[in-house]
């Protein structure tokens, strides 16, 4: 059964994680060598119009240099990885932004939906001037790194067509708040909320009808990231901050809306 954000009978609480039990190979159900699949859909970030999908993207995986693909048409892709490793995928497009997803653990069961949704540079160059992010002067990359996710409707987690899933919008949830800290309890920087016009918003104290959050400025490490709500909650997601890294957590993975009484995926366990 693929792990997908509505679906993954492995939970968490401590589970799966090669730092917090002693890795044992579990069942896989691909093939003997233990490897499984991540698939998705690169697309521009949904802005000024552009609603375009990224075919001849390339998608890698951090961590495993050695594993490429291009994207297809829709931007499609699908990648095979080892079981039981954790993996940052990430995608590069002439013209647009490099990004990084959020940090998975794979688990015995495929990756579905694992979509980038990427800046033009132009839109980039906009959002890190508003939010204050520190970029290199040669390169145009962050100085250190940011981290982007948006509270997502549980209703856009089902849709098993690309296209169903990128008409769904408004996706956000207002009135959420998040967290980032590392791996001591610390908060290197305050959240920074999208307004309903998709621009990140200084002194916002909580989400809008857009959904996003972003920090910037982050130092390199290992961060995890929740989210609060008076009536609902969210998954949790690791960031894994490099110096010149955009994580950008997306929908319907990142901070997206558990259904009542629904535990968060192993996959995605900080």
């Amino acid at each position: 059964m693929p792990a997908t954000p509505d679906r993954d009978p492995e939970r968490v609480a401590g589970r799966n994680d090669p730092e917090t039990e002693d890795v044992v190979p579990g069942p896989s159900n691909q093939d003997p060598d233990q490897h499984v699949s991540i698939s998705g859909n690169a697309y521009a970030f949904i802005f000024g119009g552009n609603t375009d999908r990224l075919e001849g993207a390339e998608i890698g995986i951090a961590e495993l240099p050695e594993i490429k693909a291009v994207a297809g048409p829709n931007g499609a892709y699908r990648l095979r990885v080892p079981d039981r490793t954790r993996v940052t995928p990430y995608v590069s497009m002439p013209g647009y932004h490099r990004i990084y997803l959020q940090t998975f653990f794979t688990c015995g069961r495929d990756l579905e939906r694992v979509n980038f949704q990427v800046p033009e540079e132009g839109v980039y160059n906009a959002l890190a001037e508003i939010v204050g992010a520190e970029r290199d002067p040669e390169t145009n990359e962050l100085v250190a790194s940011g981290v982007v996710s948006t509270f997502f409707k549980k209703e856009g987690r089902g849709f098993g067509e690309f296209d169903d899933f990128h008409d769904f919008r408004p996706h956000g949830i207002a009135d959420a708040q998040a967290t980032l800290v590392d791996r001591d309890g610390n908060s290197p920087a305050e959240p920074v909320y999208f307004n309903a016009d998709v621009i990140p918003t200084p002194g916002l104290d909580r989400s809008t009808g857009d959904g996003g959050v972003l920090w910037v400025n982050l130092p390199e490490g290992d961060y995890t990231v929740t989210g609060s709500h008076p009536d609902l909650g969210f998954a949790s997601f690791r960031a894994s901050c490099r110096p010149g890294r955009l994580i950008n957590a997306n929908p319907p993975w990142g901070l997206f809306e558990l259904a009542p009484g629904e535990d968060e995926p192993a996959s995605v366990a900080a």
